[in-house]
């Protein structure tokens, strides 16, 4: 499948409630209650996978690290989503690939400083193309490609840049044999206007908190987290989500 050229089709948000059983299939019927599983079927199992990818301070043309996060619908389907989407935020799982070359070089030329994202246990330190290659697996298979199980993938992003970086990064070869349904673009989500916000200020205009261990310093859990708070206010609390994206304007 060819890589969607639409950031946010229309339609889009429809398709993220049903996706995550909030919304019927025909639109009509939303879930009522955030702190009770939704009786509704989803629309179909799909991943959501949230990417984040940083380059090197010396040399932009070097992705230095790329951030992951991945919910997997099948996992929430006896979940109550709770405020903002918390509930599901546990499900949530995490992956920082650090290039492993470049943070030799990192630590040779600042004294032993660490490239950010070396600390947590889900940091794995890969060379170039080895980060390349699991990428590539992660949005086809997930975390767990040993089940050889290709997905539908939902994209999420913050803003276009990152999704054009990702294409140069992996190039558009990459993605004939995955599954990508769409991207969703949360700084297109929380400002109508399309205007450039930053992800700190649309996680606290619409009171996303940060949920769940070890997120922090991963920019894709908290874009991720970000997409669900505004798709379950949009649900649950039409008014504050509005509201919300009126301050933004």
């Amino acid at each position: 499948m060819a890589w969607p050229s639409s950031y946010v089709p229309p339609g889009s948000m429809l398709a993220l409630q049903q996706y995550l059983g909030l919304s019927s299939q025909t639109g009509k019927t939303k879930a009522h209650d955030p702190f009770s599983p939704s009786p509704l079927s989803r629309k179909q199992d799909v991943l959501f996978v949230a990417l984040s990818l940083k380059t090197w301070t010396y040399d932009p043309e070097r992705v230095a690290e790329v951030s992951l996060a991945i919910l997997d619908t099948r996992g929430i389907q006896h979940l109550a989503p709770g405020t903002s989407g918390r509930g599901w935020f546990g499900e949530i799982e995490r992956l920082r690939l650090v290039d492993k070359d470049l943070a030799e070089l990192a630590k040779q030329d600042s004294g032993g400083v660490r490239l950010p994202g070396t600390e947590p246990r889900e940091t794995k330190m890969l060379s170039r193309e080895d980060m390349k290659a699991l990428v590539r697996s992660v949005l086809r298979y997930g975390l767990h490609s040993e089940r050889r199980e290709k997905r539908k993938v939902l994209l999420v992003v913050h803003d276009q840049e990152c999704q054009e970086r990702l294409l140069w990064y992996l190039d558009e070869g990459a993605f004939k044999k995955t599954d990508v349904v769409f991207t969703a673009d949360t700084q297109v989500y929380a400002s109508e206007a399309g205007r450039g916000v930053s992800l700190a200020r649309v996680m606290k205009t619409f009171h996303v908190k940060n949920g769940g261990r070890g997120s922090h310093g991963n920019d894709a859990v908290y874009v991720l987290q970000v997409l669900l708070g505004m798709v379950c206010l949009r649900t649950f609390e039409k008014k504050k989500f509005y509201q919300g994206r009126a301050r933004l304007v």
